[in-house]
Parts: structure tokens; sequence; C-alpha cells
């Protein structure tokens, strides 16, 4: 039941976090965070659509409210909107026409939606990954790996698919200046993502 009412888009909203600019404070943009009513953390009712083989579905219902409440909220250029979603959801065959739709029937331009690729999926075939994002990043939209540092294999992934940005995860900034550790992997994936958006 709680499922069906989220794939209805009920029982869940978002909110809507700011993104700062650290050079001059202004706000680059706002990350939708999904929170379902009735599931304690977020993964969870992703987690019961998987289950379910909805996890597509339920996906697509959240961007689809996540970009309507954006746009009822009259939050226009040059604000962003950030919004994750899973690896699987952009492979779909179904995605591209549905996210075409959606910007379309709420007038909001690719280049103001940012697509952040969920990092805690894991997906087998690379390359088809690889081939969706080309096809996004073709029609105008930005692609965004979220939380890199959680594991080695990310490093590798993030040159491999060549996605414009990276967000750190959360982990490697707790303790940074006591942690000569993170420090290193900071710079190092820096330098990583410096080097994607100079090609």
């Amino acid at each position: 039941m709680r499922l069906f009412q989220l794939l209805q888009g009920k029982n869940f909203s978002h909110h809507y976090q700011p993104i700062i600019k650290l050079s001059n404070g202004d706000i680059a943009g706002l990350e939708a965070l999904f929170r379902p009513h009735f599931f304690h953390y977020p993964e969870h009712a992703f987690q019961q659509a998987k289950k379910k083989n909805k996890l597509f579905e339920l996906d697509v219902c959240a961007l689809d409210k996540a970009v309507r409440t954006f746009r009822q909220g009259r939050l226009l250029p040059p604000e962003k909107l950030f919004i994750a979603l899973y690896p699987s959801t952009m492979m779909n065959p179904r995605f591209v026409p549905i996210l075409l739709q959606i910007i379309h029937h709420y007038a909001i331009p690719a280049k103001q939606l940012i697509l952040e690729i969920v990092a805690h999926e894991t997906i087998d075939t690379l390359s088809e990954l690889r081939a969706a994002i080309q096809q996004l990043k073709k029609m105008g939209f930005t692609i965004v790996l979220d939380d890199m540092g959680k594991g080695s294999d990310n490093i590798y992934r993030t040159i491999d698919l060549a996605v414009d940005y990276m967000k750190l995860d959360i982990d490697l900034s707790k303790g940074l200046a006591r942690s000569v550790q993170n420090k290193l992997m900071c710079v190092s994936l820096s330098a990583i993502a410096n080097g994607l958006m100079s090609n």
C-alpha cells in the first residue's frame, strides 16, 4: 500500500537544499531531496520499489514531482535543479521520452536540470551507462556523479563515464583538517575533476 501511494505521487515530498558557491557565497542551485512520509530513510522506499521491480517507476515519479514543485515555486533561472537518479533509470529506454515530456510540460530548459547519478547501485555494463550519459549531455543536460570517494573504483568509473561534475562523499569532509588521507583524496579528486572539465 505504501509503495502504491508513492507511485501515485502521494505521501512523499522534496526538501530543496541550496548549493552554495564557495567562491562568492551565491546560490548555484537547489538540490531536490526525496523525503517519503512513511519510510524513515529515503533509501528504504527505493529498496522496496526495487524488490517489486518498480524502481524505475518510483524514480521518474519522484523526478516529475520534484520538477513540478520547483516550477510551482516560481524558481526561475539562474537557479538550477539538482535531482538524483539511479543509473538503471538513465539506462532504461523509456527514460529519455519521459524526461523530455517532463521538461516540456513544466517548461524547464535542459540546461537548468542537473542529473545526479546515484553511486550505490551496482552497474555491470558501464558502456551502456556511458552511452546513456553521452546522449543526455548531447541533449543539454548536465551530469554529476554523486558521493565520490566512497570506493576506489569511483575514480576509474568517473574517468570512464566522463561526467560534468563530481560531488564528494560527506565522509571525506569529516575531520578534514586532521586527516592527511582525506586531504590527499580530495586533492586527487579535485585534479581529476579539473581535468574532466578542461577536456
